[in-house]
C-alpha cells in the first residue's frame, strides 16, 4: 500500500507506511493536541497522524454488521470515531471536503461515500455513579444529548410527528425505560428522511459496565445496556453498520448474546492493527518536527513495546506528553487512569499475585490461553482473566505466540513498569506498617541481620492470606518487597551466575556502590539452632558457587551476601560483605 508524508496542502514526500499531516502554520509554542478527541479541532489546530484508511478497511469489513474494536485507553479510539463521524455524516449546510481532501482516504474510491449518511454517535465515557440508577441516568442523558444534536441539525426536515418525539426527549417527557428503544426510533426517522441507512457509533461502551461492577450494581446496569444494544443494533433494520469501541471485550453471554452479526477486532487482530497508536516512523517524524535532539532509544524504552495484531506501536498519549514536557521521560499514561479493579483484585489471591509479579518483572509471564471475552462475574476468581484484563488494558503486551496456542506476555515499557511498582507498593503499605517496610529496606542496605530478622518476622505475620509452606513462596515475598522497597536497584531471580543458579540478585541501576545476593532455605518446623544452621548453609552456598564474582568483575564496589532460613513467620539471617579490592 503506497502511502505518503503530507507536509503541506500541495507538497508530498514518501514515508514508509504512514501518513502525517502537519499544520504548516506551526510555530514554537503551538499547543499539542493532547486529549483532543475532535477530528475537526485536530485538523484545524495542529498535526494529525492520518489514520483515515481505517474507513476503507471498515467499509470492506463492516457492511450490515456490528463491529467491536478494542484498544487501551488514550490510544485514539475517540478521535477515530470522530473522524468516521465527520467523514460519513450527511450535511448540506457545511462543506467539510477540505478536512479530508488531503488525506489518504480521499485517494481511494471510498471518497464517494463521504457526507452521505445520517450518523448517530454515542459516547458513554464518564458514565459513572454510586448506584445503578445514577449510572443508567448518565447513559440515558448521553442518548438525550445526541438526540438533541440530531434535532438541532435537521430540524427543518422533520414533520410535526417526528418533531414531537424529539421535543418529548428534550423536555424529559418520556419514561426512563423508553431510552432503550429511542435509538431505533431515531434511526427509522433518519432513514426515512434521507433514504440512506444509518451509521451508529458507540464509544467507550464498556466504561459504565466497569464502573457498575466496582460499586456492585453490575447486573442491573449491564441489563440496561443490553436492552439498548438489542433494540439499537440487533433488531434495527435501518443501520448500514454499527461501530463500537472500548477497552475490554465483554463476554458475549453477558452483553452481546443477541448480536449474531457481531465482528470483534481486539488487540490480537491483524485487521485495523495500524490505526491506533504511533508507529516508529511516525514518532520519529513527530519528534523531528518538534526539534528533538535526544536519545531515541530512551523514548523507545519508555513508550514503545505494544503489539497490536502484527504492528508494533508507541503509546500516542505518552509521546505527546513527552514532547509537551520538553522531552522529559516520565510515566504519563499510567498517571491518567483509575486502577480500581486492579487495586482490588490483582492482589487476590496474594500468593498467585506474587508469583505473577515474580515472573513478569523478570521477563515474561506464560499463559496457556487468553480469556479474550471478560466475564466480570468471574474476574476475581479467575487469575488468568485478570491477566487478560491487564493485556487488553495496556499494562501487558504479547511477546510471542506459540504453535500450541500459548502466549508469553511482557511489560511493554518503563511507563508501565512504574505502574506495577506503584500498585504493589501501595498494597504492601496497606498490609504492613509503612515505617516497618522502610526500616527493613535500610537494614538490608546496612547489613543489620538482627533487625532484618525482627522486621521480616513482623511482616510475615501480616501476610495472613499467604500460604507460607515452601521456599518459593518466601522467595516471592522477598522479591516483591525488594522490587518495591529497593527502588534504585534491579531485582532478578533464578539467574545463572558463577557456578550455579542464585535465588535473588539485587544490583544498582545507576552506580556501582553495593549489590546483594539472597539465598533462601525453608523448613516446615525448626528450632532456632536448625534455622541458624540452614541460614549458614545458604550463605556457604553463595560462597562456594561464587555467585558474587561476576558482580565484582563488573566493577561493583561491595557485594553483601545474605543467607536466609524460614519456618512459618520465624526468620534467621546471616550475612557477609565482600569488597572489591580493585576499586
Amino acid at each position: 500500500m503506497s502511502k505518503l508524508l503530507i507536509t503541506s496542502r500541495n507538497e508530498y514526500t514518501k514515508l514508509g507506511n504512514s501518513y502525517i499531516i502537519l499544520n504548516m502554520e506551526y510555530k514554537e509554542g503551538l499547543k499539542l493536541p493532547i486529549g483532543v478527541d475532535s477530528y475537526l479541532n485536530v485538523r484545524t489546530n495542529g498535526f494529525y497522524i492520518d489514520k483515515t484508511l481505517f474507513i476503507e478497511e471498515l467499509l470492506e469489513l463492516a457492511e450490515g454488521s456490528a463491529v467491536l474494536v478494542t484498544r487501551p485507553r488514550r490510544f485514539g479510539k475517540s478521535l477515530t470515531l470522530s473522524m468516521v463521524h465527520e467523514f460519513f455524516e450527511v450535511n448540506d449546510k457545511i462543506d467539510k471536503t477540505e478536512y479530508f481532501s488531503d488525506t489518504a482516504i480521499w485517494q481511494t474510491k471510498y471518497k464517494e461515500e463521504a457526507f452521505k449518511y445520517p450518523v448517530i454517535h454515542l459516547n458513554f465515557g464518564g458514565c459513572y455513579g454510586d448506584t445503578d440508577e445514577e449510572i443508567k441516568r448518565q447513559i440515558n442523558n448521553r442518548i438525550k444529548l445526541e438526540v438533541n444534536r440530531i434535532f438541532r441539525k435537521y430540524e427543518d426536515k422533520f414533520d410535526e410527528i417526528d418533531k414531537q418525539l424529539f421535543v418529548d426527549v428534550i423536555t424529559k417527557k418520556i419514561n426512563k425505560n423508553d431510552y432503550t428503544v429511542l435509538i431505533y426510533e431515531v434511526s427509522e426517522i433518519l432513514n426515512r428522511i434521507f433514504n440512506k441507512p444509518v451509521i451508529l457509533l458507540i464509544d467507550e461502551y464498556d466504561l459504565p459496565i466497569n464502573g457498575a461492577y466496582t460499586v456492585g450494581v453490575y447486573d442491573k446496569v449491564i441489563g440496561h445496556i443490553r436492552s439498548i444494544f438489542e433494540t439499537s443494533i440487533k433488531t434495527n433494520p435501518y443501520l448500514k453498520f454499527a461501530l463500537i469501541t472500548g477497552v475490554m471485550q465483554i463476554a458475549k453471554e453477558s452483553l452481546f448474546s443477541g448480536l449474531n452479526n457481531l465482528k470483534v477486532y481486539n488487540i490480537l487482530s491483524s485487521d485495523f492493527d495500524e490505526y491506533f497508536g504511533f508507529t516508529e516512523d511516525e514518532v520519529k517524524e513527530i519528534l523531528d518536527y518538534y526539534h528533538f535532539e535526544g536519545d531515541f532509544e530512551e523514548v523507545r524504552k519508555w513508550y514503545d513495546g505494544y503489539l497490536f495484531g502484527e504492528k508494533r506501536v508507541f503509546n500516542p498519549y505518552a509521546i505527546l506528553q513527552y514532547i509537551e514536557n520538553k522531552f522529559t521521560p516520565a510515566s504519563y499514561w499510567n498517571a491518567t487512569g483509575s486502577n480500581y479493579l486492579l487495586d482490588k483484585y490483582l492482589i487476590n489471591p496474594l500468593s498467585k499475585t506474587f508469583e505473577f509479579l515474580n515472573e513478569i518483572t523478570n521477563g515474561t509471564y506464560f499463559v496457556s490461553e487468553l480469556n479474550l471475552a471478560v466475564n466480570f462475574r468471574t474476574i476475581q476468581d479467575d487469575f488468568e482473566t485478570m491477566v487478560t484484563f491487564l493485556l487488553f488494558a495496556g499494562y501487558l503486551t504479547i511477546n510471542e505466540k506459540y504453535d500450541d496456542g500459548k502466549y508469553s506476555l511482557i511489560i511493554p515499557n518503563l511507563d508501565i513498569a512504574g505502574f506495577f511498582k506503584s500498585l504493589v507498593r501501595t498494597k504492601l503499605k496497606t498490609e504492613v506498617n509503612v515505617d516497618l517496610l522502610e526500616a527493613l529496606s535500610k537494614s538490608i542496605i546496612k547489613g543489620e541481620t538482627k533487625l532484618i530478622e525482627d522486621y521480616l518476622s513482623s511482616i510475615l505475620t501480616s501476610f495472613t492470606s499467604f500460604d507460607l509452606n515452601c521456599e518459593r513462596n518466601y522467595q516471592m515475598i522477598i522479591v516483591t518487597m525488594s522490587l518495591f522497597l529497593l527502588r534504585s536497584y534491579e531485582v532478578k531471580t533464578e539467574q545463572n551466575i558463577g557456578l550455579g543458579r542464585s535465588d535473588i540478585l539485587v544490583t544498582p541501576k545507576e552506580n556501582k556502590e553495593n549489590s546483594f545476593i539472597f539465598e533462601l532455605k525453608y523448613i516446615k518446623e525448626g528450632s532456632e539452632e536448625k534455622l541458624e544452621s540452614l541460614a549458614n548453609e545458604a550463605l556457604k552456598q553463595i560462597k562456594e558457587k561464587e555467585y558474587y564474582k561476576d558482580m565484582l568483575n563488573k566493577g561493583i564496589k561491595k557485594v553483601t551476601l545474605y543467607g536466609f532460613a524460614f519456618s512459618k513467620n520465624k526468620v534467621k539471617a546471616v550475612s557477609v560483605a565482600i569488597s572489591n579490592r580493585k576499586s
